[in-house]
């Protein structure tokens, strides 16, 4: 069954410098393209209270997800709203593409107006070599040995050398080596990161 639908008709001169969904790879930027919404995803809160909204468009080429980051609404666009992007970027998450637009980007309405638009290709599919390119990019941990290292480290006191025993080891700073006194607390260290994206 064909995937090729006519919602409404968009002029060749009214496409010339966007780029077809078709087309997109990873880690593009400056992207310009429209297309027409299929489908809204359930929208989503980050830690910081910012609002994402995603959902899938698609022009004469394919369709991809599109994923708006600190929205201000959560019923921005319905199916069926054709929409321009401008100065989007793609990224790739569990080896699915997604077309995304951050602070730098630029989304708005279009009028009605015929438009010839395909759900397939998907470029939102899973792709085994986007993937491996995930992969590559997230840095490998550091070996067992280096852990331990690191993490005896940092809770070995201040001037007590590798391997020196428990009973030879200098008293905590503020307690004199006095009999009976409780030794130092060290408070936990730690600390959590949010990505904040602001159109």
């Amino acid at each position: 069954m064909a995937n090729n639908h006519t919602h409404m008709h968009v002029s060749q001169q009214q496409n010339e410098g966007y780029v077809k969904i078709a087309s997109l790879v990873p880690q593009m930027n400056s992207i310009n393209t429209y297309g027409i919404v299929l489908e809204n995803h359930p929208a989503r809160r980050l830690a910081n209270g910012n609002l994402v909204l995603s959902m899938r468009i698609a022009d004469p080429s394919g369709s991809i997800i599109f994923t708006i980051m600190n929205a201000e609404v959560q019923d921005l666009f319905e199916p069926g709203d054709i929409i321009k992007i401008k100065n989007g970027f793609t990224n790739v998450h569990r080896g699915m593409l997604n077309l995304s637009c951050g602070r730098q980007g630029e989304f708005v309405k279009s009028g009605d107006f015929m438009l010839i638009y395909s759900e397939t290709p998907n470029m939102s599919e899973f792709n085994s070599e986007y993937a491996a390119i995930e992969r590559a990019r997230k840095p490998s941990p550091p070996p067992d040995g280096e852990i331990q290292s690191q993490s005896s480290d940092l809770r070995r006191p201040q001037g007590v050398r590798p391997g020196m025993p428990m009973h030879k080891r200098p008293p905590p700073s503020g307690h004199q080596g006095l009999p009976g006194a409780p030794p130092s607390k060290r408070p936990d260290q730690g600390g959590t990161g949010l990505f904040r994206g602001r159109m």
